[in-house]
């Protein structure tokens, strides 16, 4: 037999019971109603990436913390890749048929890490002319198959005690790209690294109007904010008369500042919001009048940046993987506006505006 129940209780039961028909009585939103108010949604990202932080640096005396260094700089991430590459020069023909010495970017591999599928250029990357042909003589032996031909070690020399274990390879990268390190008692460095990822994109017009972008690393961003400058230079002309007032700025960052003359436009980091493709009116007339419904079709976010190629990805795209039919297929998905590959010269064409949106998916212009 039941308890019976205290009068709180069946009141509260009441409650419940009158809430769960109130909701049942409620009509169902339409599919055009739930059509309109998914148009209105804009996705937020977190946007940017800080180059810094002010920190401080502890040490322990009898027990006891305390402040060794005050405004530090500490990066907010890798600053460059692990590798450490080295430079060499290499004799080549250049368009006149002239001698000339080229550069070029090596680093020292494990030949047994290699995968198999990858022997055949590893190979032809390797720069000691004598061990990349002992290299392709034992590969050519076993009928090209380098499971075969690598199961056992390969060796320099014909008594078989020195056997190839790394190598030098000529390495992807631009030697231009690359940044000093290790230097000896002269100062000449000894290795190299490679900054990794970019920070931000830059875009500038000079003073005949030609348009100029400037691909700033993170290694370049935290440099410039040890040296007391911003990371996104928007003003060439003050930050240059500071620097020159100054006179203790490291030559290395000068070198990565842009021109004096320069004038800033707008940069780009990843997840950064752009409208693209929005004529400039109808932008105004959005943006007053809390359109969010025509933004909506315009706006896009910052996927990936590298010199003269942009990518933007519509910002409820969740994959960026553009696979149709279980393929590749980017041009698929620029036909059907998910992405967007573009140049300067293409993506001022379409009118660009960064703006800002919140978590609540409010939005707002960046000037």
């Amino acid at each position: 037999m039941n308890d019976p129940k205290s009068p709180k209780e069946e009141e509260q039961e009441g409650k419940h019971i009158s809430l769960e028909r109130y909701i049942q009585e409620q009509p169902h939103f339409s599919v055009a109603q739930v059509r309109e108010a998914a148009d209105r949604i804009l996705i937020s990202f977190k946007s940017g990436k800080r180059a810094v932080t002010p920190g401080k640096r502890y040490v322990y005396k009898k027990n006891k913390r305390s402040v060794a260094q005050r405004k530090l700089m500490i990066p907010r991430g890798a600053l460059s890749d692990d590798s450490i590459y080295g430079v060499i020069h290499k004799w080549e023909k250049d368009k006149k048929g002239n001698p000339v010495q080229v550069p070029y970017a090596v680093i020292k591999s494990s030949f047994s890490s290699i995968k198999s599928k990858d022997v055949k250029n590893f190979i032809a990357k390797v720069v000691d002319g004598r061990i990349q042909k002992i290299l392709d003589e034992r590969l050519k032996q076993c009928g090209n198959d380098p499971k075969k031909a690598f199961a056992t070690p390969v060796y320099v020399d014909a008594e078989c005690r020195i056997p190839i274990r790394t190598v030098r390879c000529c390495a992807r990268l631009a030697v231009d790209t690359l940044v000093p390190v290790r230097p000896d008692s002269t100062g000449t460095p000894t290795g190299w690294l490679n900054p990794g990822s970019n920070h931000h994109m830059a875009i500038y017009r000079d003073e005949s109007g030609k348009y100029r972008e400037q691909v700033v690393s993170f290694w370049t961003a935290v440099d410039r904010r040890r040296a007391g400058l911003p990371a996104i230079i928007t003003d060439p002309c003050a930050v240059w008369d500071n620097v020159l007032q100054r006179g203790d700025v490291a030559e290395g960052v000068l070198k990565t500042l842009p021109d004096v003359k320069w004038q800033f436009l707008f940069s780009m980091q990843q997840n950064e919001m752009f409208i693209l493709g929005m004529s400039e009116e109808d932008y105004r007339y959005a943006m007053e009048q809390h359109d969010y419904a025509l933004l909506n079709k315009y706006l896009y976010r910052v996927q990936k940046i590298s010199k003269g190629d942009y990518s933007f990805r519509y910002h409820t795209e969740t994959s960026v993987d553009d696979k149709y039919d279980g393929k590749s297929n980017l041009k698929l998905s620029m036909q059907m506006g998910k992405l967007k590959r573009v140049s300067v010269k293409s993506m001022l064409a379409l009118n660009p505006h960064k703006v800002h949106i919140s978590v609540l998916g409010e939005i707002s212009e960046m000037l």
